[in-house]
């Protein structure tokens, strides 16, 4: 029996760009360029949220718009994009919880 060897590289280039992408948002977001959201878990808890979109954002255009093409920038350009749509729908999601 054949299986098809997955290659999960992609999928970790993603959740650390992700990541950090969430982690350097948090530090802006502050309005004093600190680090004093890291003290409460609220701060934590909205800096793992906006990882997760972030990285679906990112996902999504990897996984699945990108899924039939074979280039070599297709990583970089779904992390830049990805960001973009990410951020994107955080403020989305946000905005409309209001």
């Amino acid at each position: 029996m054949l299986t098809k060897k997955t290659n999960f590289r992609p999928l970790w280039i993603l959740i650390v760009s992700s990541l950090s992408i969430a982690l350097l948002l948090a530090f802006f977001n502050g309005g004093s360029f600190n680090s004093n959201w890291m003290e409460e878990g609220s701060g934590w808890a909205a800096a793992m949220i906006n990882a997760v979109v972030i990285f679906l954002g990112q996902y999504l255009l990897y996984g699945v718009l990108f899924r039939k093409t074979h280039f070599p920038g297709k990583i970089l350009l779904s992390m830049f994009f990805g960001v973009i749509v990410g951020v994107m729908a955080m403020f989305l999601i946000f905005y409309t919880l209001q």
